[in-house]
């Protein structure tokens, strides 16, 4: 009876251990980490929104504006830019430092893609004047991107549309292209 026990025992035990063994040998051959999860692009990415800001202060007169121009078209033609949602954004003043802030929608949010033309169009036809209204021109930026924004009597909607749990996973960039120091920023 002891020798069977002891056996019986031994056969416990061994089963026992070996269901650990295995427990623990299967539960590491399939633990993921949590951040795989975000490694693995998703099966229909979401366009990215960016707006572009640009300077069309006066000290982008001649070749800092030239410059910009190729780079906006070098950025709009590149083919990874094909399924962005782009828009663009010019800033000034409208004369002199005292003067009020000129925000011109030069494009509203669009597929790259399908408007490519149209936008290296309004950026060709940029012109320079004015001052440098940074701050302002990232408020109007900010705005637009959290709804429905008035620039120069034209309605702008946003990318993100009306809801923005819609749209928690989609990219969203402000690029600014300017030359200075922001000034004229007063109210």
């Amino acid at each position: 009876m002891t020798i069977k026990r002891t056996i019986g025992y031994f056969n416990q035990s061994t089963l026992s251990l070996g269901m650990v063994m295995g427990l623990a040998v299967g539960a590491s051959a399939v633990q993921a980490d949590d951040i795989e999860i975000y490694l693995q692009p998703p099966p229909d990415p979401a366009p990215p929104n960016v707006l572009f800001i640009l300077d069309e202060s006066g000290s982008m007169q001649g070749t800092r504006m030239a410059n910009m121009k190729d780079a906006m078209r070098t950025i709009l033609n590149d083919p990874l830019m094909d399924n962005v949602n782009a828009g663009i954004l010019g800033y000034t003043t409208n004369g002199g430092q005292a003067a009020a802030k000129r925000l011109t929608a030069i494009s509203q949010f669009r597929k790259v893609e399908d408007h490519r033309n149209a936008m290296i169009t309004a950026v060709d036809a940029l012109t320079t004047v004015g001052w440098t209204p940074t701050v302002r021109a990232l408020d109007a930026g900010v705005r637009w991107f959290q709804g429905v924004q008035q620039i120069n009597g034209q309605t702008w909607a946003s990318p993100i549309g009306d809801t923005a749990a819609d749209n928690w996973c989609v990219p969203n960039h402000m690029v600014i292209l300017s030359d200075g120091s922001p000034n004229s920023n007063r109210n």
